[in-house]
C-alpha cells in the first residue's frame, strides 16, 4: 500500500513541495504562480510502505492570458 504521496512543482533548477498526504484521496488543488509564463510543471512521487519511491511523469499546464 501507500504510505505516502508528495505533490511538486518543477522549475529549471528545483522542485518545490507543495504537498504531502499519508492518506487518500490524493489530490492537489493548488494555484498558477503570479508571473508564470508560458507552462508550469508538476509531479508526483508515491512511497510505499517499504520506502520505495516512484516518481510520476512531469505534467504541463500552459498559461495562457
Amino acid at each position: 500500500g501507500l504510505k505516502e504521496v508528495r505533490f511538486y512543482r518543477v522549475s529549471t533548477n528545483a522542485e518545490e513541495l507543495l504537498a504531502r498526504f499519508t492518506a487518500g484521496p490524493y489530490l492537489l488543488q493548488t494555484t498558477i504562480p503570479t508571473g508564470a509564463s508560458e507552462s508550469v510543471s508538476y509531479m508526483a512521487t508515491a512511497i510505499d510502505n517499504d520506502d520505495e519511491e516512484t516518481d510520476s511523469e512531469e505534467v504541463q499546464v500552459t498559461v495562457t492570458s
